[in-house]
């Protein structure tokens, strides 16, 4: 039964649009300058928006890909 359960909830997706900053670190260790217009562009404006609500507007991003498929994001 729990299995049903758990299978029936929506994805991260589902619920929320995934970040672009996250997408585009995760395929390739080249930095991300991002800011308003990056967001805009990927149609994830809402989620820009959200993080401007915290105090973060603008920004650079990078990973360090690993082994294993794991990655550190900073």
């Amino acid at each position: 039964r729990y299995r049903e359960l758990f299978c029936a909830l929506p994805s991260a997706d589902e619920i929320a649009p995934p970040d672009p900053v996250m997408t585009q670190l995760r395929a390739s260790a080249l930095p991300v300058v991002w800011d308003g217009a990056y967001y805009e562009r990927s149609g994830a404006s809402d989620v820009y928006g959200a993080m401007c609500d915290r105090g973060v507007g603008q920004g650079v991003a990078l990973a360090v890909h690993l082994r294993g498929g794991r990655h550190i994001l900073g």
